[in-house]
């Protein structure tokens, strides 16, 4: 597998490498209300494992009806002062309705019509809602081609799928980070230490396989 891959740079020059590793990353798409983007990463967000120790003690939204967003209102419940699940005008189931409010989680049906800070929401009909930080369901995307230029087996969310050692579908090359995950990985491990870890394992095992080749050690490593 020798110079394997070319890869032509934006000044034209070109790159020849044995092995590929992709690590180009996933983009946000936001939903709306208006008001979201000005606020994404300061008091909106989509994680409540990467800033829920920020929403401690104090009042958010969770924005949407689906089940996975009822489930993040009651866990957010567990820590944060006051939580409101808010629909934006989609119906809620009454199961879940009920569920959520003997809870101690309110209930607002209404559109909601704009996003203020610091998560504040202004709804079509009905009072203003004042909250610390709100709540969204982001939607990941890729911020690169390559992988699927290249033939590398995706998840519908966008993830390209690799096994336990990083290895894509295409031999020699290789994925890490959150544009990564595998198959018993629900969602992109959208989180800095955890693409760190999966760079390290990357990087490990693409220097075992290139030790392999160039001394020719394959299957001596027990």
């Amino acid at each position: 597998m020798a110079d394997a891959f070319r890869l032509t740079v934006d000044d034209g020059g070109e790159v020849r490498a044995r092995r590929l590793l992709l690590a180009t990353g996933l983009a946000d798409e936001l939903p709306g209300p208006p008001g979201v983007e000005r606020l994404w990463g300061r008091s909106a967000f989509h994680c409540p494992y990467c800033h829920g120790y920020e929403c401690t003690g104090r009042s958010v939204a969770v924005l949407g009806s689906s089940p996975a967003r009822v489930r993040l209102a009651l866990q957010l419940s567990r820590f944060a002062g006051d939580v409101a699940l808010c629909t934006g005008g989609e119906p809620l189931d009454p199961a879940a309705r009920a569920k959520l409010e003997a809870n101690g989680v309110t209930v607002r049906c209404e559109p909601v019509i704009r996003v203020e800070a610091p998560g504040d929401l202004v709804f079509d009909g009905g009072p203003p809602l004042a909250r610390d930080a709100l709540f969204v369901a982001s939607v990941p995307r890729r911020r690169s081609d390559l992988a699927a230029r290249l033939g590398c087996a995706a998840f519908a969310d966008g993830c390209v799928e690799v096994d336990e050692f990083a290895r894509t579908s295409v031999p020699g090359v290789y994925a890490a980070g959150d544009m990564a995950r595998r198959a018993t990985v629900p969602m992109p491990p959208a989180a800095v230490v955890a693409a760190a870890a999966s760079g390290t394992v990357a990087g490990a095992v693409i220097d075992q396989d290139l030790l392999d080749t160039d001394f020719d050690l394959a299957g001596s490593r027990s």
